[in-house]
């Protein structure tokens, strides 16, 4: 896929090409039960369908309705589904690398993850990795704010704090997490509210403050702790089925993909406004905000850089990608004493 000049270009081309008579018609697999990140797919969905004059359809599922709610790569590459809204980390059990696309808890954050990935090389390197790796087509069509640390029914502050501490989480803060002494389990979405809620876990992460807020968490539990030392960022992928992608020709290839670059930006900014009004909403409700010490935070990325070293080892893809990250993440040092 050719990389895109502008949106704007890709518009004007939309605009004067004709529908096709019968659409193409695609069903996405996601892993979400719903809440904002649903809202992105579909809006994602609409916006594919407006970009290719109605040539391209996307009907989106929740979890679980097309296959395993962690294994939307694998309904896409099989075929059960022709496109896939996912966090690509969901995937680490087959190839770590996944996490360094998706974020983790050695990130960037948001601002130079994002510049990494247009401007550095990493939306490329991501499409090669997929292809070759997964067999499927790779976009990225959403990027978010920090998520808050956990929810928890505990106060978690210290390092201590973290001994024993039964946390849901996934990718690789699932094995990171273990070094600060916590026991971690990966659920699925639609599943972590009855978890926390019967007691089956302390704490979770699942995401911003605002997704937080309109699952409900703050009913069952008191707690919400920053930083988001798990996830300073967070990339939502749209995937396609190779044969499916193949089928929607050129130009409406390059339509969906203008489709996901706008998308990148509103969920960007719809993620920060309602995490502001989120925190307005939970401090007048006497939820408690807790920040992590400072040993915590030093701990966590020696654990982490110590993590990527050793996977790096034995990993090319992850080598190489990592390497990547790191050293445009380089150019940015100190850049807050000119930004």
């Amino acid at each position: 896929m050719k990389k895109l000049t502008t949106t704007a270009t890709m518009l004007s081309i939309a605009m004067t090409t004709g529908a096709m008579a019968e659409p193409e018609k695609f069903n996405m697999a996601t892993p979400w039960p719903g809440g904002q990140i649903m809202k992105s797919a579909n809006r994602f969905a609409d916006r594919v369908k407006l970009f290719t004059n109605g040539e391209v359809e996307i009907e989106v599922h929740v979890g679980g309705q097309l296959g395993g709610a962690l294994k939307v790569t694998e309904t896409v590459r099989n075929g059960v589904a022709e496109a896939g809204h996912t966090w690509m980390g969901y995937d680490w059990g087959v190839d770590r690398t996944t996490v360094l696309f998706a974020g983790w808890a050695g990130s960037p954050k948001t601002d130079v993850f994002g510049a990494w990935l247009t401007e550095g090389g990493g939306a490329e390197l991501q499409a090669q990795f997929r292809d070759e790796e997964f067999d499927v087509v790779s976009i990225n069509c959403g990027l978010g704010s920090p998520e808050v640390g956990m929810v928890s029914n505990k106060k978690i502050q210290s390092i201590e704090d973290f001994k024993g501490l039964k946390l849901r989480t996934s990718g690789a803060w699932a094995e990171i997490a273990v070094g600060l002494g916590a026991s971690t389990v990966t659920v699925p979405g639609g599943e972590t509210f009855e978890a926390l809620e019967r007691g089956l876990i302390d704490a979770l992460e699942w995401g911003s403050l605002g997704t937080n807020r309109n699952a409900g968490f703050h009913d069952i539990a008191k707690y919400s702790i920053f930083p988001g030392i798990h996830q300073p960022t967070v990339i939502y992928e749209c995937l396609f089925n190779k044969d499916a992608w193949e089928r929607i020709g050129e130009r409406n290839q390059q339509m969906i993909a203008a489709a996901a670059e706008v998308e990148m930006y509103v969920n960007y900014t719809e993620r920060g406004h309602e995490d502001a009004e989120a925190y307005q909403f939970l401090k007048e409700n006497g939820h408690k905000f807790i920040v992590l010490d400072d040993e915590v935070l030093v701990e966590v990325a020696r654990l982490s850089a110590e993590w990527a070293d050793k996977v790096a080892a034995d990993n090319p893809w992850f080598a190489k990608v990592l390497e990547s990250q790191r050293a445009y993440e380089a150019l940015w040092e100190n850049s807050e004493n000119y930004r």
